[in-house]
This record gives structure tokens, C-alpha cells and sequence, in this order.
């Protein structure tokens, strides 16, 4: 049974509002899995395949002890300089913290910060890539409904033809790349490529060809953050929402902790994709990478006048021109967390002069009165005017953790 995959076959809600899940396990000569999970295992190769993935489930499933028994497993069959092993760490952190063991939580967390300062610097980017690329040709996709646009691409459902996937596809809007652009190009996609984290989608594949450049990524149905907030009106328990707020934190500070840091840039509610996931909702980080792809073909791109302007996540010393920092996300996801707490759209129906006038002068948006203490007092933390004044994602992720902690009806629920 430990191994195989799982065809996912029914759910639904029983009048009690619980989730009832219905599976079936498949082996790995079931014929219109093979090639899927042929190639899962090249990419990641079969240990993670079946025994990350069995982990995560156990965890979702609250078998603790059981996740914990897999997840050492995998600990003992990859190097012991594989970068994943810092997010093995990180999860194992969490899930001795859920058991109660506090002391085996920080040595896990200890392991995780050992790793971080381990790595060198130097050149990390093409010591972190375990395999290329995967490069697919135009004709390989087939392009349904558009789900999302912007400025550098339009994003598609789509299905991945030979390998009978549905995924997300964005189209990037570029007819054709300089030899600057080309090479900043590869080296973004090689660097979203080897990111492996449950917090930030996963990037599986690009199309190349001028004029046709495309990127394939893993499709979440619900779609963003924005859109579940602000489009479809979902009702959401602040369990839900701390458990978004933490989801979105972890992510973006996976991405501030590698060795060689990466800032989102562009943070805001659009580039959280969301799917429902047990009792709860799955957050991952999208929208990241191709910043210096972006710069170099700025010509290229267009505007869309009906687009949602990002100008009301930005942070006050990026609207001074001054240099983009770790501490410019936060403010972008304090803007966000007023989102969850709001479920408005920040600063609707106000001009972008206004916007700007408003932010500079240090004033801020009212948070409402329904807002956890904690979560406001945090809000106001992240979109502090000095940059200096505000938290980092680690103090972020412990301050939510205490208020999810004080949510009595909390169901934790992360991408396990």
C-alpha cells in the first residue's frame, strides 16, 4: 500500500459540514499513470515521490507519529547536502510542535537554521539545480479558459498533452529575447525550477520557442487569493484566514531564506493560488522570478487598463524609489492580511496619485474592529513607514502561530 499513488475519486460535505474524501490507490503499472509517475520520479526521484508525498498526506490526515516515521525515512535515503532537506527539517519542526514536543520542534528548527548558514553563497544557484530544466514544445499544450492576466503574461488552464496533465500555463507576453534577456531568462527559470517548497507552486516546465515563450506551473481550481476574497465572496473563519495568513508567510519566507535570498517583488493577493485542501485551504506562492527577465524586455510587455494596479501593495520607500528589501514583502503582506481581515479591495475606487499621497503620509487603511488583536496589532507591524520597524517572516510566522493558538476552533491545515 506505502508507495503507491492515489487516484482521487470523491468529496463532498456531509450535513455536519465535514469533509468526506473518497480514494483509491493506484500501482505503478496502472496504465494511464505510468508515464506520470515515471516522470515524477525522474524529476524528484522515487524516494521523494512516494515518501514526501506519503508524509504530507499522513500529516493531513493527523497521523502524526506516521508522518514523522516517513519523513525520517526520506531523511536517511537523499544527500546530506540536498537543499530539501531544510524544508524535511522545517516540516518535522511542525509536526513535533503539533505532537507537543516542543524541545524536538526547536532542534528540528536548529537543524533547519544549521543548513541555511552551511550553504555557501557562492555560486549556489547552479550548486542547488539537481537537474535542468524541462524544456516542451508549443504544440505539447492545449490552452482552455483564461484564468488570469498581467502585464508580463496571461495564465490559461491548460492541459500538458503527452503527460496528460491539467496545469496552468502562462503565455509570456515577449515576441523574442535578447542575448542579455536569454541568458537572465534561463537562469530564472533554472532558479524556479529547483525550488521545492508545499508553500509555493510548483514550476514544472517552460516552452522556449521565439515568439511562443510560455511557462507550465501546477493548477490550483480555486484560484487566487483575490479572487476567492474579492470575486467570490467566500465566507471564511478567521481559523480559515490565520491559517491563509501563516500558509502565505511561510512561503515567502522560504524564498527570503535561501542561500541566496529571493525577493517576491510583487506581492499581493493575485499571487497567493489557493485549493481546498482537507478542512481548510492549501496557499501557494506564485508570481515570483523573471524580475530581471521583466526588466530586460519592459518594451515588450503591455498594459491592460482593466488589470488590478499593484500599486496599493507597494510599499512607501519603493514609492520613493529607494531599493526593494526583505522588508518591503512584509509591507506587501500586511496589506494582504488586511485583505483577509477587511475582504475589501485595498483603497478601491481611489487614483493612484491619491494612493501614493495617502501611503507617504504615513496614514494607513482602518482595520476592522472583528480583527483579532493579535492579527490587527501584527497588520500594523508589517506596513510600518520605517522599513527597520517591521518584522521579519520569521517573527511573522511565530506571531501567527500564537494567534492561531487562541482560535479554539482552529483546524490547522497547511500543504501537508
Amino acid at each position: 500500500m506505502f508507495g503507491s499513488i492515489f487516484r482521487l475519486n470523491f468529496v463532498d460535505q456531509d450535513e455536519n459540514k465535514k469533509w468526506i474524501i473518497k480514494m483509491s490507490l493506484c500501482g505503478e503499472d496502472e496504465h494511464d499513470l505510468k508515464e506520470v509517475l515515471a516522470d515524477m520520479k525522474k524529476q524528484n526521484g522515487t524516494g521523494e515521490t512516494s515518501l514526501w508525498a506519503l508524509g504530507k498526506l499522513l500529516w493531513m490526515m493527523g497521523k502524526l507519529d506516521l508522518a514523522e516515521h516517513y519523513y525520517s525515512r526520506l531523511l536517511q535515503e537523499i544527500p546530506s547536502n540536498d537543499p530539501s532537506r531544510r524544508s524535511l527539517y522545517a516540516d518535522l519542526s511542525q509536526i513535533a510542535s503539533q505532537q507537543g514536543d516542543y524541545d524536538k520542534s526547536v532542534w528540528w528548527r536548529q537543524k533547519s537554521l544549521e543548513m541555511k548558514e552551511q550553504a555557501t553563497t557562492s555560486n549556489s544557484l547552479k550548486s542547488d539545480i539537481s537537474h535542468d530544466c524541462i524544456q516542451i514544445a508549443d504544440n505539447d499544450l492545449k490552452l482552455h479558459e483564461e484564468i488570469g492576466s498581467g502585464a508580463f503574461g496571461t495564465v490559461y488552464r491548460a492541459t500538458w498533452i503527452s503527460r496528460r496533465y491539467t496545469v496552468a500555463v502562462k503565455k509570456l507576453h515577449l515576441t523574442h529575447l535578447t542575448d542579455t534577456a536569454e541568458k537572465e531568462f534561463f537562469k530564472e527559470l533554472s532558479l524556479m525550477h529547483s525550488i521545492r517548497c508545499p508553500y509555493i507552486i510548483n514550476f514544472y516546465a517552460a516552452c522556449t520557442e521565439t515568439g511562443k515563450y510560455a511557462l507550465v506551473m501546477e493548477y490550483m481550481s480555486l484560484g487566487s487569493l483575490y479572487k476567492i476574497l474579492h470575486e467570490d465572496n467566500l465566507d471564511l473563519s478567521w481559523s480559515e484566514r490565520l491559517s491563509i495568513a501563516f500558509q502565505a508567510a511561510s512561503g515567502i519566507n522560504y524564498l527570503h531564506q535561501l542561500p541566496e535570498p529571493v525577493l517576491h517583488r510583487d506581492i499581493k493577493s493575485l499571487n497567493f493560488l489557493i485549493e481546498r485542501a482537507y478542512e481548510g485551504y492549501t496557499v501557494k506562492v506564485c508570481g515570483f522570478g523573471l524580475a530581471r527577465t521583466r526588466n530586460e524586455t519592459t518594451c515588450q510587455t503591455t498594459s491592460n487598463p482593466k488589470l488590478v494596479c499593484k500599486l496599493q501593495w507597494t510599499a512607501p520607500e519603493i514609492l520613493c524609489m529607494k531599493k526593494h528589501t526583505h522588508k518591503s514583502d512584509v509591507y506587501s503582506l500586511g496589506i494582504v492580511y488586511w485583505e483577509l481581515a477587511a475582504d475589501e479591495i485595498p483603497y478601491a475606487g481611489h487614483q493612484d496619485a491619491v494612493i501614493c499621497q495617502f501611503v507617504l503620509h504615513g496614514d494607513r487603511l482602518e482595520i476592522p474592529k472583528t480583527t483579532p488583536s493579535r492579527f490587527s496589532s501584527l497588520i500594523k507591524k508589517c506596513w510600518a513607514h520605517d522599513p527597520n520597524d517591521r518584522p521579519n517572516c520569521p517573527q511573522l510566522i511565530e506571531i501567527i502561530e500564537e494567534c492561531i493558538t487562541k482560535q479554539s476552533n482552529f483546524v490547522f491545515v497547511g500543504l501537508l
